[in-house]
């Protein structure tokens, strides 16, 4: 019932609506309310699920996880050893160290954030997750080098991990590596053709090499994908501003709905001048369903 939710939410009501003391339907209901953008809601359903069974893995994970993402960092952690004290093997108590981890990491605690993904993959060295957000951690540290070899090998044991993809090519982008950039992000499109970030990462690459029509080309994809894309649509609105000011383009280079100049872009242009790749790099959570 993943793919019906409305379903499956009908189902677990009314299973707890018969046994409302039911541990793992409690998680269940929690796990469907947290993908549904209710965390609140599952977070009341994770603490309804530990107080029935203390022991209860999935739900005391997924907690922490919710908490973490909230900036409750000292709540998250308490959960999060609850559930290493409760992992049923190895690969699951290796994956609550990398969400303890992404926990750390997001609370400004990077030394102790790396501890926790090496613990991981000292435990399981085959997790590409946690070199994912090990290599983040490492590059927001100008470890450049360390990061990349940290994205490589997440991306060998998983070679359709779209993320790494993105991610990796963003810190080659920041070293000035434009085409092993753009080759990363072609990889990360032939993966997942709609993903928003891996199109506007690569415009902006792109513009930086002076392809300014096939940069264009790409901002408008990732905003017809991700509608809300606000970095997107101003991407747009600076390239035309650039083509109204040397009358390069006309209104038809761009999509009617994007046709307005944005008064942001119109006082900003002169100042911007970096490089405005979408690095929002994704940690890799294990959050379980």
């Amino acid at each position: 019932m993943r793919n019906r939710p409305e379903e499956a939410f009908r189902a677990l009501s009314l299973a707890l609506k018969y046994d409302s003391n039911h541990s793992e339907t409690h998680t269940s209901m929690g796990d469907l309310l947290q993908s549904a953008g209710k965390p609140r809601e599952a977070a009341a359903h994770y603490l309804e699920a530990a107080r029935i069974q203390p022991d209860q893995f999935d739900a005391l994970n997924n907690l922490g996880l919710l908490l973490s993402e909230q900036g409750r960092t000292e709540e998250a952690l308490q959960y999060l050893e609850r559930a290493l004290g409760s992992s049923p093997d190895a690969r699951r108590w290796a994956e609550v160290q990398i969400n303890m981890g992404m926990a750390l990491a997001r609370a400004g605690m990077p030394d102790e954030a790396e501890s926790k993904y090496r613990q991981a993959l000292r435990a399981i060295p085959d997790m590409p997750e946690a070199y994912n957000n090990l290599a983040i951690l490492l590059a927001r540290q100008g470890r450049t080098e360390e990061a990349i070899q940290n994205y490589r090998q997440a991306i060998l044991l998983r070679p359709g991990y779209t993320q790494a993809h993105i991610n990796l090519g963003a810190v080659l982008a920041d070293t000035g590596r434009f085409e092993e950039a753009l080759n990363q992000y072609v990889q990360a499109l032939r993966i997942n053709p709609r993903s928003a970030m891996a199109h506007y990462n690569m415009g902006i690459v792109l513009e930086r090499m002076g392809q300014n029509e096939k940069a264009r080309e790409h901002f408008f994809e990732a905003l017809r994908i991700a509608p809300n894309y606000e970095k997107a649509r101003y991407k747009l609105n600076q390239h035309r501003l650039t083509a109204v000011r040397v009358g390069a383009l006309g209104a038809e280079a761009f999509p009617e709905r994007n046709n307005r100049v944005d008064v942001a872009v119109r006082v900003r242009d002169d100042k911007v001048r970096v490089l405005l790749l979408d690095w929002k790099p994704r940690w890799e959570t294990r959050f379980f369903l």
